[in-house]
């Protein structure tokens, strides 16, 4: 029977691939806990397959790699090994280190993945995006992470400009 504490395919790499975005991380732990909610359901299909087939494509890749190391064999594993497996995503998707950038306006998707990619080309390439909204702030942005908070913000630029003068 496989072992589900052996090493996984899946990387911090191809998780951040589908996952940059904290709300992203949240909708798949979601995806994550309905798959295995449907595992144990009563009457529940006898092929597990058939219900990975109802979720995004992207979270279904994900979770085929997840329980991987369960499926090798070519037979239907029991729900708890892949329960077990599952458990380990939720794990790794905790793990991963969260960017929060403070803006004053809602930026769309496709600005939000522009800044995700920066930001993990500046960073970390497994960092995952938190948005959070500051009014107050009039231009630019500030970004909080690894502990330390920088400010790109006008007011910030204007303050340093008033005192070198």
């Amino acid at each position: 029977m496989p072992n589900p504490n052996q090493n996984t395919s899946l990387t911090d790499q191809e998780l951040s691939s589908v996952v940059m975005t904290t709300q992203d991380r949240v909708q798949l732990i979601t995806a994550l806990d309905a798959f295995e909610k449907s595992l144990f359901a009563p009457g529940r299909a006898p092929e597990f397959r058939n219900q990975l087939q109802q979720l995004p494509a992207d979270f279904s890749v994900i979770i085929k790699k997840a329980i991987a190391p369960a499926t090798q064999a070519g037979q239907n594993p029991s729900p708890t090994l892949i329960s077990d497996l599952l458990k380990k995503t939720r794990d790794q998707l905790d793990t991963l280190p969260i960017a929060t950038l403070l803006l004053a306006y809602r930026p769309t998707v496709v600005q939000v993945r522009e800044l995700a990619t920066f930001l993990r080309g500046a960073v970390s390439d497994t960092i995952l995006l938190s948005l959070k909204y500051e009014p107050a702030i009039v231009g630019g942005f500030i970004l909080e992470c690894n502990g330390r908070k920088t400010s790109f913000t006008i007011d910030r630029f204007l303050n340093q400009l008033t005192k070198t003068e």
